[in-house]
């Protein structure tokens, strides 16, 4: 059954790749990047828009343009990287926990548990780095894992492979991703110091010399880059990626700034509802566990405390910080939930059914909502769709009945089963959900617009001008000059500049030969193309709306 379902995880997500267009910022951007390295431009330092991107390392970026060169759409690329490291993840994750000592069972649930964990499943499915380095960080420990057990030239070649997945992790998301199977190795050292007397195996992911070679053929991987980077564009780029990335971040002189706790609660919360099923059952004593099992527990302990510990002292924090230990959380968690005490089940079931009650309600909801707010496009269709409506009702029946039904015992699931029903039925949720979103999100349409497509240029927002150039094909893209917009467009019949909404009041255009000629959606907020026009514009196109039904 697991296998089965994390299966079907798989073919949702899969179908879901073609629900929706790339949504700006992040995976526009990240795809445009991609673009200009199929393009020819930055193979070795990534760019965009002409100029250097020092915002990443560039492996996710070759692997994207890779991805594009064999034929996938590039809006899609980086999506379908996010799922094929994701699904590599979930095919690692048994052969992982059992070589750590868990049993085969557990490891298999281990992937199930990960498999339908919200956290791991909404990075799954966008296109940008962290499901990737969630893989590469996955595959270095099973390579340590896996060579404990080896010898000769077969451990060597395991000592190459972690250092080989190690150097790709430092291209991906740099030195940070070093704490993940760094974590893994204090953890088994403190668990062999505990167990020292019970015997004389070692932990497989106990720290030895090996490590040192992994090590150093990671950073001379990483080195490499370097090296050929700076003789692209100088060590000012280096320091830039390298220090600047890491002070910035530390200092807070960087967005993102969270409260302390704020990566445990995201974690914890994107975990659910396992971690309600996992964490109220105590750990089993070293008597109840083979001494390999108990350092494995400790292994798995360590990749998630060190680097939590770490980055939570950082100022600026993201929920995807910690993805790189959901693994090892679904590893241990897995143990724990088929066993799962009366009072876990029961704090799973009430979330359940409070979950289920308040999809039951979302279309009255939405309907009291949508009478406020008539105004607001988006709002009104969210309230009025059919589609959002219906699927809100399936998914919380779906939830009330996994949740409550008492089946017969011949079908009768465990509370960890029904968990993970539950979990299917809620991404089949959320996915339509996307995809009903997807006409505010993209601005597709708007660039569709007969009196847009045409134009042989664009201005645009920064946060929306990869999208646009992604979108509009080989036209021009510049970032909006907002004070010029009147002299660009009158100087340049064939250019369009497109304003959010808000902001079009403040160019003062006047009632001349620049008027709106149409208006659509990006990011949920309403964008206005802008030309120049023989006579003063009609009625501008409304081109992003999809029909909403009352």
């Amino acid at each position: 059954m697991n296998r089965t379902l994390v299966g079907l995880v798989l073919v949702v997500l899969c179908a879901g790749l073609f629900l929706r267009d790339a949504w700006p910022p992040d995976e526009t951007r990240y795809a445009d990047v991609a673009r200009a390295m199929s393009a020819g431009e930055g193979a070795i330092v990534p760019r965009l828009h002409g100029e250097v991107y020092g915002e990443k390392p560039p492996l996710f970026f070759w692997a994207s343009a890779a991805v594009g060169e064999l034929g996938v759409p590039v809006g899609l690329a980086p999506r379908v990287v996010s799922l094929l490291a994701a699904a590599a993840t979930l095919a690692l994750l048994p052969r992982l926990g059992r070589g750590l000592g868990l049993e085969t069972e557990t490891a298999s649930r281990g992937a199930l548990v990960l498999a339908t964990a919200p956290l791991f499943l909404a990075y799954a499915h966008v296109g940008m780095l962290d499901a990737t380095s969630t893989a590469l960080v996955c595959a270095a420990i099973a390579a340590k894992v896996a060579r404990a057990e080896r010898r000769g030239p077969a451990r060597a070649a395991l000592v190459g492979a972690e250092g080989l997945v190690l150097g790709a992790a430092l291209l991906t998301k740099g030195p940070v991703l070093l704490l993940f199977p760094l974590g893994a190795r204090v953890g088994a050292w403190l668990g062999e110091r505990r167990r020292s007397s019970s015997g004389p195996e070692r932990p497989a992911a106990a720290l030895d010399a090996s490590d040192l070679v992994a090590l150093g053929v990671a950073l001379a991987v990483a080195g490499s880059w370097l090296a050929a980077a700076a003789c692209v564009e100088g060590a000012s780029y280096v320091r830039a990626i390298t220090l600047g990335q890491a002070v910035r971040r530390m200092t807070g002189d960087a967005p993102h700034l969270r409260p302390p706790g704020y990566l445990l609660l995201v974690t914890a919360a994107g975990l659910l509802p396992w971690t309600l099923l996992g964490v109220g059952r105590p750990p089993a004593s070293p008597s109840d566990s083979a001494p390999r099992t108990m350092a494995g527990r400790a292994a798995l302990l360590g990749w998630i405390v060190l680097p939590l510990v770490l980055l939570s002292l950082l100022r600026t924090q993201q929920p995807h910080y910690l993805l790189p230990v959901l693994p090892a959380a679904a590893l241990l968690l897995a143990e724990r939930v088929e066993g799962a005490p009366r009072r876990a089940v029961r704090a799973a079931a009430a979330l359940g059914v409070l979950l289920g009650a308040g999809l039951l309600a979302v279309p009255f909801a939405l309907a009291r909502v949508g009478a406020r707010h008539e105004r607001d496009a988006l709002v009104a269709f969210v309230a009025h769709d059919p589609a959002i409506a219906a699927g809100a009702v399936c998914a919380g029946l779906l939830l009330l009945l996994v949740t409550l039904w008492p089946a017969p015992p011949r079908l009768r699931l465990a509370p960890w089963q029904r968990a993970a029903a539950a979990c299917v039925g809620l991404l089949a949720l959320g996915l339509l959900a996307l995809h009903r979103l997807d006409a505010f999100m993209s601005p597709r349409a708007l660039l569709a617009a007969p009196s847009v497509r045409d134009a042989r240029a664009f201005e645009a927002p920064s946060s929306v001008r990869s999208a646009v150039r992604l979108l509009a094909g080989g036209a021009e893209v510049e970032v909006l000059a907002e004070r010029s917009v009147r002299d660009r467009l009158l100087a340049d019949p064939g250019r369009v500049a497109l304003v959010w909404e808000g902001d079009v009041p403040a160019l003062g255009l006047g009632h001349d030969a620049v008027g709106e000629v149409a208006r659509g959606y990006a990011r949920g907020r309403v964008l206005v193309a802008l030309r120049a026009v023989p006579i003063p514009s009609a009625s501008p196109e409304r081109v992003s709306r999809p029909p909403a039904s009352r």
